[in-house]
């Protein structure tokens, strides 16, 4: 898990290290900027990090968990130019932060412009929304916004249509939440996602 500021930790990626894995040997672009969220308070303090450097071609978010005003924020300071930049969204656009059905709601608004994976709470909403009515209806309350949103079905099969991973081999990269099994190669992983 990532520090948050005024941790006694140093602001190290583990939660999602391996969000954005580079294929073996690769050397990273120069135009890329990893940005790795968990919940608000680490998104503003690593929005903040992010200022200093121009992004020229795509930034990676994850883990936004519902945290909309942030992620606007973000998208704002980074200069976000959809003629020119890709956002790529490394999975958890729900949960927790409160706002989970305007993160939705923004992402597929970018579509075209965006790469967005799944992670774990967002496979998790998927599966919520195949239950019974009375069942989605004792979740929480932000994922039940989306449940019974005049939008959900939408919203859901756009979501349910997001790959568990995303390679890009002009770049040499691979967008996973949560990283791989590190006997996997990216074949391996390409396989077992499809």
């Amino acid at each position: 898990r990532p520090s948050r500021p005024g941790s006694d930790r140093s602001p190290v990626f583990t939660h999602l290290a391996l969000s954005l894995c580079l294929a073996a040997g690769a050397a990273a672009p120069r135009n890329v900027v990893l940005f790795i969220a968990d919940g608000a308070g680490f998104l503003h303090y690593e929005a903040a990090r992010l200022l200093a450097h121009k992004v020229t071609t795509w930034s990676a978010i994850g883990d936004i968990q519902g945290c909309y005003d942030e992620l606007a924020m973000l998208i704002e300071r980074l200069g976000f130019d959809p003629a020119r930049d890709t956002l790529w969204f490394c999975g958890d656009l729900v949960n927790r932060g409160g706002q989970s059905l305007e993160v939705l709601r923004l992402v597929k608004s970018l579509n075209e412009r965006t790469v967005v994976t799944l992670g774990n709470h967002d496979l998790s909403l998927l599966a919520v929304s195949v239950r019974s009515e009375q069942d989605q209806a004792k979740i929480n309350p932000e994922l039940r916004a989306i449940l019974f949103a005049p939008d959900r079905d939408e919203l859901l099969g756009w979501l349910r249509q997001r790959p568990l991973l995303h390679v890009d081999r002009s770049l040499d990269c691979m967008l996973v939440h949560a990283g791989l099994a590190p006997s996997w190669d990216i074949a391996r992983a390409e396989s077992v996602a499809r």
